[in-house]
């Protein structure tokens, strides 16, 4: 569970996504490390006020959380201590928080289901990824699987299903940050018949770095493999998955079961 949280949060982190946990012991504060691991953001919710870090020992946790431009928050009071009560409670900022919850571990009666409970009453994604029948811990991730909980065994299955709010949210970015005439041209591009596979070109004010308009051009509209990139390339494959991951935050690609596709055209796009 430890080993399944670390790659997670350090595809997710390094892409650009805050990793949101409960500085618990465990999977939380493994969750928080490895987002700060790879320069990444992540916001711990604490059951108790401000300036009482619960557990002691992600003492230096907390702080590293704070140099690294991450947040602490709390809903309590300082001086608040920690009560168990306290922690069901928070997790509805937790999941409030997020885009969506995944659930790596949960034994049958598990604080995670309460997360997930809570996100599903928030109209948030619910992830879960599966382990063995016989292992204890992984009742809890069963029992959602079957409630409709999305299995997840990749950092990429998880962009694929959040793919279409991460659109909408670029849209709205790119809306937040442009002028008024670039608000009307985007609202024209938008408008436009002119798509590829029912896509919007979205944020076509948004400039590329050199490496993701290297990576766009490699992959065209063509569908590619993650492999067939990295060869292309010659980057790493942490890289390549980051690169990729950005691009399809901005609305520039899109990732399904065959592969990674292009679904904005750069040429049209007179800020890139």
């Amino acid at each position: 569970g430890l080993e399944n949280t670390r790659l997670f949060g350090k595809y997710l982190a390094k892409g650009g996504f805050a990793i949101t946990s409960g500085l618990a012991l465990g999977i939380d504060g493994a969750a928080h490390k490895a987002a700060l691991e790879v320069g990444g953001k992540t916001v711990a919710v604490t059951a108790t006020g401000i300036d009482q870090v619960y557990p002691k020992q992600h003492l230096k946790l907390a702080d590293s959380i704070i140099d690294n431009d991450g947040l602490i928050v709390t809903e309590f009071m300082p001086g608040t201590e920690a009560h168990a009560a306290r922690f069901p409670q928070r997790n509805r900022i937790i999941s409030g928080l997020s885009l969506g919850v995944l659930v790596i571990e949960a034994a049958a009666k598990s604080g995670s289901l309460i997360t997930a409970r809570y996100a599903l009453e928030q109209n948030r994604e619910v992830f879960a990824v599966p382990s063995s029948i016989h292992n204890p811990q992984a009742k809890g991730c069963h029992s959602l699987i079957k409630q409709g909980a999305h299995l997840i065994e990749t950092g990429e299955d998880i962009i694929k299903h959040l793919a279409g709010i991460i659109c909408l949210l670029a849209e709205q970015q790119a809306r937040s940050e442009s002028s008024p005439a670039e608000q009307q041209a985007l609202s024209e591009i938008n408008a436009s018949p002119n798509t590829t596979n029912g896509a919007t070109k979205l944020s076509a004010h948004k400039k590329l770095s050199n490496k993701e308009q290297k990576m766009v051009n490699e992959i065209g509209y063509d569908r590619v493999h993650i492999e067939q990139l990295i060869d292309r390339t010659g980057l790493a494959s942490a890289e390549v998955a980051a690169i990729l991951l950005n691009l399809e935050i901005k609305g520039i690609v899109k990732h399904s079961d065959w592969g990674y596709e292009a679904i904005q055209s750069l040429t049209d796009s007179p800020g890139l």
